[in-house]
């Protein structure tokens, strides 16, 4: 899922719009993620976490296996990404549902 980088929404954190599909159905398109860069996302494939790679943020799941990163989306293929390419920005702490209809739960989220 690649990500914009939008304004700041407070001092410790920032937010994102979704472009792209990889995340389906959990985050769609459009949404708004909240992201808080100094809470280090767990790679136990279940915190959401910004990844930047190679220029491009990306919005998963992710795990280590040894020098690799693998990233976990919900609707496209396991990515394998080697360590050194690949920068930590942040986890998913929160966003704003942008296409209300589409999604299961109610306008708001938060990750935990």
């Amino acid at each position: 899922m690649i990500m914009m980088r939008d304004e700041c929404s407070t001092q410790e954190t920032y937010t994102l719009e979704v472009e792209g599909n990889a995340m389906e159905p959990t985050i769609l398109e459009g949404d708004i993620l909240e992201v808080d860069p100094l809470q280090e996302p767990k790679s136990n494939g279940k915190d959401l976490a910004v990844l930047k790679v190679h220029d491009k943020y990306h919005v998963c799941r992710f795990t280590r296996f040894g020098r690799q990163i693998l990233m976990l989306h919900d609707n496209a293929p396991i990515v394998v990404v080697r360590r050194e390419h690949v920068e930590i920005v942040g986890k998913v702490v929160g966003g704003t549902f942008i296409n209300k209809e589409n999604h299961s739960a109610g306008n708001t989220m938060a990750f935990g």
